[in-house]
């Protein structure tokens, strides 16, 4: 059933726009320009919070879809559909992507730093360029698994420290011009204490002619994907209570 539920997703999907376009375009080498050009078909999609899940159990939304996202997964499945050359295959991308093993709700990467990032770097995924540039700085964190929301304490994450690299704003601003097109960002705020993460957003950034820009999912300004104008997005960050100090830069790489 789950299959059939996952097959109309695709195809309303599909009937959106010109289908014959994206499948063309899911034919080409995964690039920075094709990671371009798939993601921009899913840009109005709408913003929602978890819409993937394990098709079963404790999630039981489905693995793949292509109508809605939130941030995390908006990145996951462009990655996917950038690595494939067909449908099917970005369904199992995505799984590689998504989990630490069997698709289960244990294995998921949940958390953006501790299992995600630092998982889907160690799997051949993702590179950290953060370091590349000058004036980058290193955030540390205690991961206290105790200040989680309830349903991730069952995943049972071990207490531990770790460290990330985050390009302050000012300074991504400075080096924009050398920042490939095709960077995924994790958005790194203050470390708190109290706050079991650092990272609470992700993006895309990308370069087309003579502008860029950040494509995500996002709650703002329309629950949906933007293509958001840089400095607009970075004064937005400016102003929130919980301080964004900067960016940690990824790039993806075939594993």
């Amino acid at each position: 059933m789950r299959y059939i539920f996952t097959a109309l997703l695709f195809y309303s999907f599909l009937f959106s726009f010109d289908s014959a376009s994206f499948k063309q375009t899911l034919k080409q080498d995964m690039s920075p320009q094709k990671l371009h050009d798939i993601s921009k078909y899913l840009v109005g999609s709408k913003y929602t919070i978890s819409p993937l899940g394990e098709a079963k159990g404790k999630d039981s939304d489905p693995t793949f879809r292509l109508d809605r996202f939130d941030c995390t997964t908006f990145v996951e499945t462009s990655m996917a559909l950038n690595m494939s050359t067909t449908v099917k295959q970005a369904k199992d991308i995505l799984n590689l992507i998504r989990y630490d093993g069997d698709i289960s709700f244990q294995n998921r990467r949940h958390l953006p730093v501790v299992l995600w990032t630092k998982g889907l770097i160690r799997d051949g995924f993702l590179k950290d360029i953060t370091n590349h540039f000058k004036g980058f700085k290193t955030i540390y964190k205690q991961f206290d698994p105790s200040l989680l929301e309830d349903e991730l304490k069952s995943v049972k994450i071990p207490k531990q420290k770790y460290s990330l690299n985050y390009l302050p704003l000012d300074k991504f601003i400075k080096h924009i011009k050398d920042i490939p097109s095709g960077t995924i960002i994790n958005v790194v705020r203050k470390n708190r204490a109290n706050k079991p993460i650092v990272v609470t957003h992700q993006m895309i950034y990308f370069k087309e002619k003579n502008k860029s820009f950040f494509r995500h999912a996002s709650s703002y300004p329309k629950a949906e994907v933007v293509d958001e104008n840089i400095k607009k997005s970075i004064d937005r960050f400016k102003r929130f209570k919980w301080p964004v100090v900067g960016f940690n830069l990824l790039l993806m790489k075939l594993p």
